[in-house]
């Protein structure tokens, strides 16, 4: 008995699965295997779901590791996978003691398009921008998407490769020269790049990835499609910029803004015609902070929509004064950005500001700019037209320094053209400003548009523009710009040369 026991023990350990002892019942037989049969099944059956559930997870963590590594949208890796790609960059660079460039581009006024044409004509349009920089750098994996309208791009140095201020300006060419076609729309869109240099700029990613945004502040700072290289100075001014950010979310709080007004007379009888809202910040310890400054900080931050809201309401309620005291001239004029127009909100602002002081609509004048219009003239003729039908007159601000269309012109069917005192402040020295002054004035009259040139700063520049027929003058000839009370005074006593 017990010989069979350590037979039957041995012969489990041998990977036997069952036994029968002699003598076996053909039944209990046949039951034995259909039971193993049953049980062989199941155990492929569970060996499959193992396989299933293991390939599955293979899938998920291959899955996961795109979503933890790779922008969703263009495809390209993200600010996680390029940290990575820095650190392994800073390694084979101290490895060869070599060097390497970290380059900082974003999208020139990508916000005014994606708010104008839609989430996902802008995320296209990325998806776009992204393959157009594959292209131009197509051996290379290190070409990220951090965020927003904002591309990362690692240059390593190879032999006979051309030297990174070309290439960072080859890209931004690429870019703006080509348009990107959007649902049968040319889309044309500029880049700024800031440059930052391993190891001169820094030895850590963090360290050259905050210089190169430094850099691309500063290159954006310049205007569009500029390219800056770091340089010390600039942490400097990034610590600087953002303090000024903070105080600036602040001073509206705190009452910190201030209009300061700028005459405008006409040349044929010297009288004063106009007025023109400059928006200044009396900061409680730098003092007056040049517009220079804080506008394009406000733009950035979107603080340039409620800025706008107040200069419209705090400029009419002036009006509203002078009027009542019998010193309002015939328009006032008030700045309007690229911000306030894209987000088609200008109109509402507009008439609650007419509505809240009860001015006649015409005393009231916005200035665009023609670039600003250029940028989204769908949405700009729209809200322009409504503010036309409002009675609010509109003038064109900076005319020749941008796109100077008169197509443009004439569908937007504005009231006056600016002459940009780019062009002004030499013309009685500089033939070629002096010509391009006589061509606008006498294009603006073509279109009977009454012509305004502005930084006007010595009789001898009235005197030839006087000749030209211009219409009305703006400078410190007249005056420089004066805060409400003062301008008050100066309307009183003003008597025409």
């Amino acid at each position: 008995m017990i010989d069979a026991i350590q037979d039957k023990l041995k012969g489990f350990e041998l990977g036997a699965a069952d036994y029968i002892t002699k003598p076996f019942d053909i039944d209990e037989v046949h039951a034995r295997v259909r039971t193993h049969l049953e049980l062989a099944r199941l155990r492929r059956f569970l060996e499959d779901r193992v396989k299933q559930r293991t390939t599955m997870l293979q899938v998920s963590e291959e899955k996961y590791r795109i979503l933890a590594h790779r922008d969703q949208l263009t495809g390209l890796p993200n600010r996680v996978l390029l940290a990575e790609l820095l650190t392994h960059a800073i390694q084979h660079a101290e490895r060869n003691d070599a060097q390497f460039a970290l380059l900082s581009l974003d999208l020139d006024n990508f916000k005014t398009i994606n708010e104008s044409l839609g989430h996902s004509q802008g995320d296209q349009l990325l998806v776009e921008v992204g393959k157009r920089l594959q292209k131009l750098c197509p051996e290379s994996d290190a070409i990220a998407r951090i965020g927003g309208d904002e591309f990362d791009i690692i240059l390593e140095r190879q032999e006979n490769m051309p030297r990174v201020d070309l290439l960072a300006q080859h890209m931004i060419d690429a870019l703006a020269e080509e348009p990107f076609m959007l649902d049968g729309r040319c889309i044309y869109v500029g880049a700024s790049i800031g440059i930052a240099l391993y190891p001169a700029d820094g030895t850590s990613v963090e360290t050259l990835q905050s210089h190169a945004d430094a850099a691309l502040h500063q290159a954006k700072a310049h205007g569009k499609g500029v390219l800056r290289f770091f340089s010390p100075e600039m942490s400097n001014r990034a610590k600087t910029r953002l303090t000024l950010e903070s105080d600036l979310r602040q001073a509206f709080d705190h009452g910190e803004f201030r209009l300061y007004y700028q005459p405008q007379v006409e040349l044929a009888n010297g009288q004063i015609v106009g007025l023109e809202a400059l928006v200044r910040w009396a900061h409680p310890e730098r003092g007056i902070v040049p517009p220079s400054e804080f506008i394009p900080l406000a733009e950035e931050s979107g603080l340039v929509v409620r800025l706008g809201d107040w200069v419209l309401h705090e400029a009419c309620r002036q009006i509203k004064l002078w009027s009542a005291a019998g010193l309002a001239p015939r328009q006032t004029a008030v700045n309007v950005s690229a911000v306030q127009l894209s987000r088609g909100n200008l109109v509402e602002s507009v008439k609650h500001a007419l509505e809240q002081s009860g001015i006649v609509p015409d005393q009231l004048e916005l200035e665009i700019t023609e670039s600003f219009v250029m940028a989204d003239h769908e949405q700009a003729f729209k809200s322009l037209a409504e503010i036309k039908a409002l009675g609010v007159r509109l003038s064109i601000d900076d005319f020749g320094t941008g796109y100077s269309s008169l197509a443009y012109l004439q569908q937007l069917k504005v009231h006056k053209l600016k002459v940009d005192m780019s062009f002004v402040s030499d013309m009685t020295t500089n033939s070629g400003n002096a010509s391009i002054v006589k061509a606008v004035i006498a294009m603006g009259h073509s279109l009977g548009l009454e012509v305004i040139a502005e930084g006007v700063e010595e009789e001898a520049q009235a005197s030839h523009l006087r000749a030209l027929n211009c219409d009305v003058i703006q400078g410190y000839l007249i005056s420089r710009p004066l805060p409400s009370d003062e301008m008050t005074r100066f309307l009183k006593d003003f008597r025409p040369a």
